[in-house]
């Protein structure tokens, strides 16, 4: 969950059924109210959240990643989990020259989910791998791949 969403959620201002919705699709972890959270303090914390996260992201288009991703392309098994909720998703994969993972995914971002220390993916041999770098890669405003840097889960 990104500091935004975070003073977003801890403030009190969502709806219980909207919270509930953002837990379900594992988007939220912590809900604690935050008891020095206010709508007038808002707008200057989210500030300097932006401010001071690395808020601004680069839209990158690489045009070697179709070829790569055709090219090795399998199936494999991501587990997203967060928390006690979890979805097992049989994936489409590509690798990279590097060994990164290539999904095609057009959807919101998972990022959060994604780098949690709990997400994993298994391919044909089974072993699991945790991700640790994520990007998400566009041609045109279409957003098309993730690129998924791994470690194996010991």
């Amino acid at each position: 969950m990104g500091e935004v969403t975070r003073i977003v959620v801890r403030s009190g201002i969502l709806p219980e059924s909207t919270l509930a919705q953002l837990r379900q699709w594992g988007a939220i972890i912590d809900v604690s109210p935050d008891p020095d959270a206010s709508v007038e303090r808002m707008p200057k914390a989210i500030q300097q959240a932006v401010e001071e996260e690395d808020f601004i992201r680069v839209r990158e288009t690489d045009l070697e990643i179709l070829k790569h991703y055709l090219k090795s392309q399998e199936t494999g098994t991501l587990t997203l989990v967060s928390g006690d909720w979890q979805e097992v998703i049989e994936v489409y994969f590509g690798r990279t020259p590097r060994g990164e993972i290539i999904i095609p995914w057009d959807d919101d971002t998972l990022e959060d989910t994604m780098l949690n220390g709990e997400t994993y993916f298994q391919d044909s041999t089974k072993v699991k791998l945790s991700f640790v770098a994520m990007r998400e890669l566009y041609y045109g405003e279409r957003k098309a791949f993730m690129v998924l840097e791994t470690v194996e889960v010991p």
